[in-house]
């Protein structure tokens, strides 16, 4: 019987506003940018990391399963976000 996990995955609004903050940091606007340690300040500072670790942990989970002959089942309650970039990774894994 296959069993339910969540990723732990945070609402696409706190994603939307996580990416925004990187984005701003990145960008050449940024009063930030020449300073190496401000610049990566602002970079932890978006949160942008820690999506991407519960994200690429959720696909290492998944390619595990697919891999050992157990079905999978990928569902987002909150839209197509986890599920695109979920499968996104494990395509990318698998490759």
């Amino acid at each position: 019987m296959a069993q339910p996990t969540t990723l732990k995955t945070e609402n696409i609004h706190v994603v939307r506003d996580s990416f925004k903050k990187l984005m701003l940091a990145c960008s050449p606007q940024s009063s930030n940018i020449a300073d190496e340690d401000a610049f990566l300040a602002d970079v932890e500072a978006s949160d942008w990391n820690k999506h991407l670790r519960s994200l690429i942990g959720g696909t290492v989970r998944v390619v595990n399963d697919v891999l050992a002959g157990r079905g999978v089942l990928v569902h987002c309650s909150d839209g197509t976000f986890c599920v695109f970039f979920c499968l996104f990774f494990f395509f990318f894994f698998l490759c």
